[in-house]
Order: structure tokens, then sequence, then C-alpha cells
């Protein structure tokens, strides 16, 4: 049996009397892509907040690699290798394309302040290899060439790549990426499945919200559908284009991939 990468038990979230999440359990399991899908206000992002420590649960327990970490700040969370985008790309929107990959990586540098300010060999040998990690990371993402572009001046398509690798700037294990293809069009979002792929290669596992079928079914290892909160189904890609359920609470009996 393969143990559990992350392993979510009896999870809920409150907001005075509604209830975002219901007594949700499952398992991801590691060096996979796992979709969340379901209706506008199933839970899908109120679930990543509990994963990465945005919200705090009303009840129920999350663990991740054997270790409880329900309560947990998100720099606490970032530190144990899991790491996140947002349904708007987040990043310094004056800083260039590169800065804001070598930015992100600071968080797992091990300089302090005074390091920096006496650029003493840790701060500079730690600088330096975040500086080659950016240009193999905008390699990753076909970002090169805007490499000294200020953030806010590139597409919407190349913001979102971004944030992506900022994420993966921090050495994630676990990378959640919420609605990454919000904005793109048919041909971006060929691309950004290629790249996602690529992401797993490097074995880093992935949970993914995304409301564009095509791209969920196309690469999906493991479906995970929310309805109102709860889970009502979970599978194989086939498995759940199929379920009778998620048809009638969200695909609807004309989906057709």
């Amino acid at each position: 049996m393969v143990e559990s990468f992350l392993m979510v038990k009896n999870l809920s979230k409150n907001f005075g009397g509604l209830k975002a999440l219901n007594d949700l359990s499952f398992d991801i399991q590691p060096n996979r892509i796992t979709s969340i899908i379901g209706p506008n206000g199933a839970g899908k992002t109120t679930f990543f907040n509990l994963i990465t420590g945005y919200y705090w649960p009303t009840s129920g327990e999350i663990t991740f690699e054997g270790r409880f970490i329900t309560n947990k700040s998100p720099y606490q969370l970032t530190a144990l290798g899991i790491a996140r985008t947002f349904q708007t790309a987040s990043y310094f929107s004056e800083k260039t394309v590169e800065e804001n990959l070598v930015t992100a990586s600071y968080v797992r540098e091990t300089a302090k302040l005074w390091h920096i300010l006496a650029r003493t060999s840790l701060y500079r040998k730690e600088d330096t290899e975040a500086r080659e990690n950016a240009i193999e990371m905008m390699e990753l993402l076909n970002i090169s060439s805007l490499r000294d572009q200020p953030a806010k001046k590139v597409p919407t398509a190349i913001k979102q790549l971004l944030a992506i690798g900022m994420a993966l700037m921090t050495k994630p294990r676990l990378l959640l990426l919420d609605e990454p293809s919000g904005g793109m069009t048919v041909e971006e979002v060929e691309r950004l499945m290629l790249l996602i792929g690529r992401i797993k290669d490097r074995k880093i596992t992935v949970i993914l919200i995304e409301h564009r079928m095509r791209m969920v079914m196309g690469i999906s290892d493991h479906i995970l559908v929310l309805n109102f909160g709860e889970k009502i189904a979970e599978g194989t890609p086939d498995e759940i284009r199929r379920d009778p359920s998620v048809i009638e609470a969200y695909l609807g009996k004309e989906y057709v991939i």
C-alpha cells in the first residue's frame, strides 16, 4: 500500500452559520496530478486556504508526509515544502520577471540581515544560486526573453506562469495551483498543460483547481469532486466523466470531451 502524501481527515470549515467544507476526508498520493472540481461555492478555494495556512479548520486534521500540519502558518508550510498560486496572479509589479523569481527564493535562504548588509560569503553564495535558479526557471517556463520586463507589463498568461515559477522557486514537494489557466487562450492552455506535466516529472505533486474540463481530463491522474462543501465523488478521469452524481451536479448531460 502506498503511503499517503497528504491526508485530510474529517475536515470542516464554518463561517458563522455557513459550512464551507463539511467532514471532508481523502488522501493525495505522491507524484500525481490531482484536480479538484465543482461548482462555484463548492469549497475548492477554502480547501486550498486550509492546506496552506490562510484559514484554520473548524474541525478535522491535515497531515503532510506524516506530519500534522493543521493550524500552521503559511510561512511554516512553505518551509515544509508546500507552495501555492492564487486565482489572481501574485507578484511584485515593479520588479522584473527575473527579480520576482529571485525574490521568491529568499524564503529558502539561510542568510540573515547582517549577512546581506555585510555581503558575506554566505549571502553571495546564496544570491548567485538564486540567480542561476531563476535563469533555469525562466527556461522551464519559456519566458527567458522577458527576463528584464517589469512584471506589470507582461501579458496576463505570462503573469500566471510567473506566479507558478515563483512558487516553484521555494522548492516545494507539493504545489497547489488555483485556476492557473485564467486569462489564457486555447494555445496557451495547451502549453500550460505541458508545463504541469514537466513539473510532475520533477517529482513535485500537484493539486489543481481548474474549470477547463478539457485540461482537467487531459492531465489529471485523479479527480476529486466537491459540491456544497462535501465530496460527492473521486476517481480517475474516466470514472468521473461517467459518474451520474457528477454529471448532475457539475458536468451536465451534454458534457463531451
